[in-house]
């Protein structure tokens, strides 16, 4: 990361005024980016149909690209070698709308799950969660616009 143009001066104390040089921005820029503790993968996810997600990388500092598929209605995997060390690994995927039902953890160190899907009104969706009436359905197309971040601890 650099800065080409930098007019702010900073005091130094004592009324004493010096010019902030793109050489010290980028120094401290530099030990912001090597004092972060985790590697990290944040991305927007589309899916449709019975296509795997598409991401929008965002950001991606873990080495490698990760591989979508599609598992079934609602479910789906995420795929990149040995790139979520057990105990030292977290994601997240927020719920963003009313009545979605989300669920996702990890496979092993090379793979991760989601599935997603909405409340239904029939009692014959995949499963009932304990109200009369209410079921729950994994949905394809489920994943519209939805944020993904997984971050990878230093041991």
């Amino acid at each position: 990361m650099s800065i080409e143009r930098l007019q702010t001066k900073h005091t130094l104390g004592a009324g004493i005024v010096e010019p902030i040089t793109k050489e010290k921005v980028n120094e401290i820029i530099d030990a912001v980016n090597i004092s972060r503790a985790y590697n990290g993968y944040t991305a927007i996810l589309n899916q449709s149909s019975t296509n795997a997600p598409v991401d929008t990388v965002l950001q991606n500092t873990l080495g490698g690209d990760i591989v979508y598929t599609y598992d079934g209605v609602g479910q789906y995997t995420g795929t990149l070698a040995n790139a979520f060390p057990a105990g030292r690994t977290t994601i997240d995927i927020p719920i963003t709308q009313y009545g979605e039902g989300l669920s996702y953890g990890f496979n092993d160190e090379s793979s991760f799950w989601i599935a997603i899907g909405y409340l239904a009104d029939a009692p014959t969706d995949v499963a009932i969660v304990g109200l009369t009436g209410i079921g729950f359905a994994w949905a394809n197309g489920a994943l519209f616009d939805k944020k993904i971040e997984i971050r990878v601890y230093e041991a």
